[in-house]
């Protein structure tokens, strides 16, 4: 095993593990001090390099990771639809990768220093990254498996790959986690998803199993204080001690931001979460925020550069607001969401 494949992450059908309700605290591994439940390895002290979207776990001291020579195995369970996150160190294999006997899924460094991914349902490796990685490089994978619709999806870095595309499986649930080669690991989170969106911000937890975040000055709408996960501000480039300054070009504050939904970059355009086709065939945007309904603007036009204000009054849906518009009679129609 360790001549053919020098990193490869799968996912196996070992002896069940303890389950995880949808909701409950994740399971947590920083080998800080122990091997916490995993087989194979050995406790290396060594201080891995952060991600960019930082580490899964971000108060662990990391100064011990698991260095493996062979293969180490870990009966991490999880019920339903499962989140993994796991930080990995490249070592570019002799030979090309393949999908170890009796696992559904694999991630594995080929021979150009590519990133592959073997699923059972699929006959040959998917690149899921291009790019060259060098030995030694740290990558954190974060993996959504959707069992009720038999699919997975993957992200590197906290950027979703292959487009965010899904990828088949034929598996029914997570039993454990395998990891075969030579490499080191540190940081993995198993949490039971009840989600079927890969959400960049989901694993990012405290050594406790907790959501790891950074106060704010800001309330909801029940007077509470409104906590930001510390990823918003890596992946965003935004220093966590900014998260009360206010943003260039914006009377919002980087906290606010967060809170309605909006870019950060510049504090008035909303992400569109979702665009459907309702029943009566008139369009609906979906898109996140706080704010009072007469506060938004509603942009549309056949092309990116030519948005007009559509008249449209968003409506409450739970933590979303939703805007229906008429479907459009002159072809493709771009929408855009501002304050």
């Amino acid at each position: 095993m360790k001549t053919t494949m020098k990193a490869v992450l799968a996912l196996t059908g070992l002896a069940a593990g303890a389950a995880l309700a949808d909701g409950a605290a994740a399971t947590v591994c920083t080998f800080e001090s122990a091997e916490d439940g995993w087989s194979g390895g050995t406790l290396t002290a060594a201080a891995p390099a952060a991600p960019a979207n930082g580490y899964a776990v971000t108060d662990a001291t990391h100064g011990q990771v698991l260095a493996i020579d062979g293969t180490a195995t870990s009966s991490i369970g999880a019920t339903g639809n499962a989140l993994v996150d796991i930080l990995f160190q490249v070592s570019i294999p002799e030979v090309a990768p393949a999908l170890p006997s009796g696992e559904y899924f694999a991630i594995a460094v080929a021979t150009d220093g590519s990133l592959v991914a073997f699923t059972n349902s699929t006959a040959e490796a998917v690149t899921i990254d291009a790019d060259t990685h060098s030995k030694g490089e740290w990558i954190r994978v974060t993996t959504l498996f959707d069992y009720t619709n038999n699919r997975c999806q993957v992200a590197l870095n906290g950027e979703l790959a292959c487009g965010g595309a899904w990828l088949p499986i034929a598996a029914t649930s997570l039993s454990g986690i395998a990891v075969s080669g030579t490499t080191t690991i540190d940081d993995v989170v198993v949490q039971s998803a009840a989600s079927t969106v890969y959400d960049k911000y989901a694993s990012v937890k405290a050594a406790d199993g907790a959501a790891a975040t950074v106060p704010s000055d800001v309330v909801d709408a029940s007077g509470t204080a409104v906590n930001i996960p510390v990823n918003y501000f890596s992946v965003n480039k935004i220093g966590q001690s900014n998260v009360n300054s206010t943003i260039s070009n914006s009377s919002l504050t980087y906290a606010q931001a967060y809170q309605a939904g909006v870019a950060p970059t510049d504090g008035a355009t909303f992400a569109i979460a979702k665009a459907e086709t309702a029943s009566d065939g008139r369009i609906v945007l979906t898109f996140p925020g706080s704010w009072p309904a007469d506060s938004y603007k509603v942009l549309s036009g056949s092309a990116p550069d030519t948005l007009f204000n559509t008249k449209a009054t968003p409506r409450k849906d739970g933590a979303n607001n939703k805007v229906t518009l008429p479907l459009p009679t002159d072809g493709v129609r771009y929408y855009k969401v501002t304050r």
